[in-house]
C-alpha cells in the first residue's frame, strides 16, 4: 500500500476535514484510497508554511499516479470554500489552476503539496 501525505498551500484556505469527507464520500475516490486527517507538524516548503493535513492510504493496485492526482484536484476544486474563492477571484472552476508537487519521503511515502499554479 502506498501512502500519500497531502499538504495544501495556505492560499487555498482548505478545511482539511472537508477534503477528507469529500474524498471518502466520493465512490471513485474511496475505491482507490481512504483519506484520514493527519496531525503532522508544519513543514517549511518553498518559503511558505504548509501543514500536512491529510493522509491517503492507496489500496488499489496498479493505480497510476496521474489518476490519484486528477482525483485530488477534482476533490479540491469541488470543495465549497474553494468554489467561493474561485468565484471571487474570477478563476474558471476547473482543476487547471492547481499543481501537485511530489516529494518522495525516506519512509517510502510521498508528500504531495497542492499549490496554485504560477501565472
Amino acid at each position: 500500500m502506498t501512502n500519500y501525505k497531502i499538504a495544501f498551500a495556505p492560499d487555498l484556505d482548505i478545511d482539511t476535514s472537508d477534503f477528507v469527507n469529500a474524498w471518502n464520500d466520493t465512490s471513485n475516490c474511496r475505491e482507490m484510497a481512504e483519506a484520514k486527517l493527519d496531525e503532522m507538524t508544519a513543514t517549511d516548503y518553498d518559503s511558505s508554511t504548509v501543514k500536512v493535513l491529510a493522509l491517503l492510504g492507496v489500496f488499489a493496485t496498479g493505480v497510476a499516479t496521474n489518476a490519484i492526482y486528477d482525483l485530488i484536484k477534482t476533490t479540491v476544486v469541488n470543495l465549497p470554500g474553494v468554489q467561493e474563492t474561485l468565484e471571487i477571484k474570477n478563476i474558471p472552476k476547473n482543476a487547471d489552476f492547481l499543481d501537485i508537487q511530489q516529494i518522495d519521503q525516506p519512509d517510502g511515502s510521498k508528500l504531495l503539496i497542492i499549490v496554485v499554479k504560477e501565472k
